[in-house]
């Protein structure tokens, strides 16, 4: 298979490109009008501290003389220090700072903070080199579990781990990659421990695996970067402890089943330097096949519907909204180990028919289970990749590029024309 590796990110959309915009925030009307109260009020409370202060409306001998010792013993030992001792010079030091709080009091107040553009250009320069990646790794750690949970500077990280993975270059900076892979991956199982979470870490791990493996760069540094990212999701296999259910290929645990069999396998093969042994596999081929023909079945079901036959089928449970992506990224997997491109082909079709299915109109419960199961997948690069594995590799050298080899290529075109719909999505 390493003749026909290529790169996986490209110029179109891609799932690496998820949305990484924070979902509608709930109440934040009522929010906003308790911040504009509570800074009214201090306000007001500052403005007839300051004026009953210098106009002596407080009794010395009473509460109020702590206003007055306030102001000789602190106001003025401050004042003195920092404005009048470097007076002139200390106006320019003190109008930016005022200016900065006057920013990020506004931004405070409309929930559109002016200094965003900022705090993003200070975090990318931070998440550019390992000093800046150790910071924000601590700062996330302590306040992770606060009110200053730093949502703004998880996005940023996940977008330039995306970024990374969307060069179109053949070759990636496979350090950088893995480095910002362990941070996201930290940020958010520390944010979410939830098992929903977990899964969706797994098939970004697979993702990324399926994308070093793709890179054409130096073979020992790519070997290098699949045997710490394959270490890495056998770590994060072990938290998903839950037993696989006997013949529910569809449950969350038996898709981190297989996927443990993968990282096996993948593990044995980069130790050995050999081709991995095809009968560790078989069991999980078995699993993908068999799980296509249950979401076949749906596919059968909504027809049946259409027809006026009835549709009865019991509803699988819905899982959670990585399983289908989970799904695909097992098969291309076990279709680039075994050589066998059909398994890639056959869980892609068997998507497109449950999406004709959910199209066609399906039992609510039904319908629950085809949302949550397409909720990811499959995007347009997996289905160019499936189409690649099972092409020869170009002649080198070649009168075409690879770009007009996927136009000449009937089965590209046609993958790439079902997936459409999934690549015009917002």
């Amino acid at each position: 298979m390493t003749g026909q590796r290529t790169a996986l990110a490209g110029t179109t959309p891609s799932r690496f490109r998820r949305a990484t915009l924070p979902p509608a925030e709930q109440g934040l009307g009522r929010r906003l009008a308790r911040r504009w109260l509570v800074t009214l009020g201090l306000s007001v409370v500052l403005v007839l501290l300051m004026l009953g202060t210098r106009r002596h409306w407080f009794d010395e001998t009473g509460p109020g003389y702590a206003a007055y010792w306030l102001h000789d013993r602190l106001y003025l030992l401050l004042k003195g220090y920092l404005w009048t001792w470097g007076f002139p010079q200390s106006l320019v030091v003190w109008l930016v700072i005022l200016l900065l709080l006057g920013m990020a009091l506004a931004g405070f107040l409309s929930r559109r903070p002016l200094l965003r553009g900022a705090h993003g250009l200070a975090a990318r320069y931070l998440l550019a080199n390992p000093v800046g990646r150790r910071m924000i790794d601590q700062w996330h750690r302590l306040t992770v579990r606060t009110r200053l949970r730093p949502h703004q500077l998880e996005m940023l990280a996940e977008q330039a781990r995306q970024m990374v993975l969307e060069q179109p270059q053949a070759r990636l900076p496979l350090s950088r990659l893995l480095a910002l892979t362990q941070l996201c991956m930290a940020m958010r199982l520390r944010a979410d421990g939830s098992t929903a979470a977990r899964l969706t870490i797994l098939a970004d791990l697979l993702e990324t695996l399926l994308r070093i493996q793709q890179d054409q760069g130096d073979a020992r540094a790519v070997r290098a970067a699949m045997e710490q990212l394959t270490r890495l999701m056998a770590d994060h296999l072990t938290a998903l402890t839950a037993t696989p259910v006997p013949g529910d290929l569809l449950a969350p645990a038996t898709l981190a089943g297989e996927v443990q069999v993968l990282v096996t396998a993948l593990q044995g093969r980069l130790a050995s330097g050999k081709a991995g042994d095809l009968s560790l596999l078989r069991p999980v081929a078995a699993a993908i096949m068999e799980r296509c023909g249950l979401l076949d079945l749906i596919r059968t079901m909504a027809e049946r519907g259409l027809r006026g036959f009835g549709r009865e089928l019991s509803a699988p449970e819905a899982g959670p909204p990585a399983c289908g992506r989970l799904s695909v990224l097992i098969a291309l997997c076990a279709a680039t180990e075994t050589g066998e491109a059909e398994l890639a082909h056959a869980t892609l079709e068997s998507l497109s028919a449950l999406a004709f299915g959910r199209a066609a109109g399906l039992p609510a419960p039904v319908a629950a289970f085809a949302d949550a199961w397409l909720a990811e997948a499959p995007d347009l690069p997996h289905w160019q990749l499936a189409a690649r594995l099972s092409e020869p590799p170009l002649p080198d050298p070649s009168l075409l590029t690879p770009g007009d080899h996927d136009h000449l290529t009937g089965r590209t075109r046609r993958l790439a024309w079902i997936a459409g719909a999934a690549e015009a999505t917002p």
